[in-house]
Formats: structure tokens, C-alpha cells, sequence
């Protein structure tokens, strides 16, 4: 599998790193302590499910940074990860996409 081992974002840079201690309640996790997204082996078994979950950690990572994390009711902030992550952020990448393809 070939996973990037780190992402620059708002200035910060964030490791990825496999975790075979990370609980099997999680796919991955950020640390915002660390700056590092760790991600969950047994749930990570490709570089599709991976990045999915690198994806999603990074949305986390972008509400926290901006202080949004803190202005959302409890529960809320993983409804909104997973809103832009499963709607936001596939419509922006098909966007990219087609930009690029008609140069």
C-alpha cells in the first residue's frame, strides 16, 4: 500500500501512521495533541479504505483548528464530518477532476 506518512494542513504538519493499538471501535483517530492521525490496521486494510479514513480525520483536524469543534453541541461535530466527507468533499474532488481533465 502506498500511504502518504504525512499531510501539511492549516499550516501544521500531521503524521499518518498505522496503529495496531488503536481499539477496533475506531478506523482512525487524530491526536491533536501530536499532530497525528492513526489509523486502525484491521479496519485500514487498503489504500482506499485508508485515505477514507485519513479523509475523515482531516475533517476533524480542520474543525478543530478553526476552534468550530468547540462551538458544536455534543455529537454534533461527527454529523458534520460525515457530511462533508460524504457529500462535500466527493462533489469538490469531481470538480477538481473535471478542471483538470479540460486543459
Amino acid at each position: 500500500m502506498n500511504l502518504a506518512k504525512s499531510v501539511t494542513q492549516a499550516g501544521q504538519l500531521i503524521r499518518i501512521k498505522m496503529d495496531p493499538k488503536l481499539s477496533d471501535e475506531y478506523c482512525g483517530i487524530l491526536d491533536t495533541e501530536t499532530h497525528t492521525i492513526h489509523l486502525n490496521p484491521k479496519h485500514c486494510k487498503d489504500e482506499e479504505s485508508s485515505y477514507s479514513t485519513v479523509y475523515h480525520e482531516l475533517v476533524h483536524h480542520a474543525l478543530h483548528v478553526t476552534g468550530i469543534s468547540y462551538l458544536l453541541p455534543a455529537g454534533t461535530e461527527e454529523t458534520v464530518v460525515r457530511m462533508i466527507e460524504n457529500i462535500l468533499l466527493p462533489s469538490i474532488l469531481r470538480l477538481d477532476r473535471k478542471r483538470h481533465e479540460a486543459k
